[in-house]
């Protein structure tokens, strides 16, 4: 996979999680949580813009800190930690501007299974299993 496609998958897959918490660090490299992200945006050059409810702690002294995002969402297989700099783009919005450096998947990030015959045999090889009767159904 050359970098636009993989840019693109993992773009994908963070749309997918469609949840994150945010982090940011301060000058002792202490990690605060800021906000629950819900709604967000990724540009064309895979920066991450959102908004915050209230700042981030450093945001009296800097306009800049270093940051986490960490993407989930009940019932994936996996969760992203995404690392970077925000910038408060806008004071009044708190709109944040996410410039992400890493990102790590933690558990198995594969694709979703769209094949209806892929399915149903996965189904009927577990009815044909002969423990599957023995397991869920007691005569008597």
């Amino acid at each position: 996979m050359d970098d636009d496609q993989l840019n693109h998958f993992y773009k994908d897959s963070i749309q997918r999680l469609q949840h994150a918490l945010f982090f940011c660090y301060d000058e002792n490299n202490n990690k605060w949580p800021v906000s629950l992200v819900s709604t967000f945006v990724i540009d064309d050059s895979y920066n991450i813009w959102f908004n915050v409810i209230r700042p981030p702690l450093t945001y009296k002294l800097y306009n800049i800190c270093n940051a986490e995002l960490s993407f989930y969402k009940k019932g994936e297989t996996y969760h992203l930690k995404i690392t970077g700099f925000a910038t408060v783009a806008d004071a009044e919005t708190m709109l944040i501007k996410f410039n992400i450096d890493n990102i790590e998947c933690m558990g198995e990030l594969q694709k979703e299974e769209t094949d209806l015959q892929g399915r149903f045999l996965a189904f009927f090889r577990n009815i044909i299993n002969p423990d599957y009767y023995s397991r869920n159904f007691r005569l008597g």
